[in-house]
């Protein structure tokens, strides 16, 4: 028996078209992906609409505003300010507190990490991602001179706030936006330019593919956080 999915969020781009979806099981898709799974009748309220320039996904007719993809949509250029502070935005925060019922339902309350009274993240993910970069946050806070638990407490708190959200990240190596990346929630823009100062020893010139996949590596993404 098939499974059905529905859109809880819309991902556009500056001119207003969708880019990435995401649905209320807290999957993460692109254009492409979606089209696919409409196709296969798995996603409901939607249909494809075949334009001069390509194939869309429109809601389907009813008078619901709740599930209307317009209502649903949040430009990809302000998401990743709006991921971290949700209250900000009242679509991202209804994402928000959606994901944050979603973990409770799988894990105690002791087992997770809240911000602002909504889960983010079970603690387990923060340990097992930090665990093994004990040695490179010293490192990296002798390096450059802070407090290894401040680094630690900043490494901590970004990866609570963005959660699952990695669909910034396919988002940000699209060029779509100057999103955050990896395990410090870097921003692209903001490493470059610390790159260019000689904060961080790395190509001035690289592209923008390559500097993305540089801060998905962890202890270059303590390193950069710590300049």
């Amino acid at each position: 028996m098939a499974t059905f999915k529905q859109i809880i969020l819309v991902i556009t781009n500056s001119r207003g078209a969708s880019q990435a979806f995401v649905t209320d099981d807290f999957q993460y898709l692109l254009l492409k992906e979606a089209i696919a799974l409409i196709k296969r009748g798995v996603l409901k309220g939607v249909h494809l609409v075949n334009g001069l320039s390509g194939t869309y996904i429109r809601s389907n007719n009813n008078n619901a505003k709740e599930d209307n993809l317009v209502s649903l949509s949040v430009p990809a250029g302000s998401l990743s300010k709006q991921i971290k502070l949700p209250e900000e935005n009242e679509r991202v925060s209804l994402y928000a507190d959606a994901y944050g019922k979603f973990l409770e339902k799988k894990f105690k309350r002791d087992e997770l990490v809240y911000i602002s009274g909504i889960a983010r993240i079970p603690k387990k993910d923060v340990i097992k991602r930090l665990r093994p970069l004990l040695n490179a946050i010293n490192l990296a806070a002798e390096k450059y001179e802070v407090d290894p638990n401040l680094l630690a407490a900043i490494l901590i708190d970004e990866i609570a706030r963005v959660g699952p959200d990695d669909l910034l990240d396919v988002l940000g190596k699209m060029g779509i936006v100057d999103t955050t990346v990896g395990l410090a929630q870097i921003r692209m823009s903001t490493a470059r330019d610390l790159i260019k100062k000689r904060y961080y020893s790395a190509d001035p010139n690289i592209s923008q593919s390559e500097l993305y996949d540089l801060l998905l590596d962890d202890k270059v993404s303590v390193q950069v956080a710590a300049a």
